[in-house]
């Protein structure tokens, strides 16, 4: 085993431990918002991968796919509810559009060796362009809230870095596994400094709420 292998396997725990933590606290203490649900659901998913990995399934990188319309999902309703006005109906036709990436994905069971993230860059450039705006309204205001800000570079920190690795995605997954592990430890490290970022702000807010 790797140095690699070492730490990737470090962080799984640890980033599975966090959102399992993260997601019931969150449910238990405020139920009707739903980032305890979104935390969970991603724990759920992250277990199913875990599942098909030991039952020798072909791939689990459709489930990244769903995976992709949960952060979308999740991040609509944060934007909308807290940094853009939109009326109800925008926003319930939005996620309905919004699902159609994900399910023209799980039906495009092309091989492996031809597998491509075009879903995970039509999610990443919508969260993108979100987080942008969201920013640019942030930093107009007079007085500014950190922890929204906060949560926003989180996103962008993230989702930036998924932006250009979807491009890659082919690379990346039939690649040599020396190269490309240095990429999934980069993205395990941000993608766990998204989620405690999301955590710790989203408690402050609703904590002050």
């Amino acid at each position: 085993m790797n140095n690699i292998d070492i730490y990737l396997s470090v962080f799984d725990p640890v980033f599975n431990s966090t959102l399992l933590i993260a997601g019931l606290l969150f449910l238990y203490n405020y139920k009707k918002y739903p980032i305890g649900y979104y935390f969970l659901a991603t724990f759920s998913l992250q277990m199913i991968s875990k599942i098909f990995k030991y039952l020798d399934f072909p791939t689990n990188l459709y489930l990244f796919s769903i995976s992709y319309y949960f952060n979308f999902l999740f991040l609509c309703f944060y934007f909308f509810k807290y940094i853009f006005n939109i009326k109800k109906t925008h926003y319930y036709l939005l996620l309905v559009i919004g699902s159609l990436p994900m399910i023209v994905k799980l039906f495009d069971w092309n091989n492996i060796k031809n597998f491509e993230a075009y879903d995970w860059i039509i999610y990443d450039t919508f969260i993108l362009i979100f987080t942008l705006v969201a920013i640019l309204k942030l930093v107009q205001q007079i007085k500014i809230n950190k922890y929204h800000l906060f949560i926003c570079f989180g996103v962008l920190a993230f989702f930036g870095l998924d932006f250009s690795v979807a491009f890659t995605m082919n690379y990346i997954v039939n690649g040599a596994y020396k190269i490309v592990s240095w990429v999934y430890l980069l993205r395990s490290i941000v993608l766990l400094f998204y989620f405690l970022t999301l955590s710790i702000c989203t408690w402050k807010i609703l904590k002050k709420a």
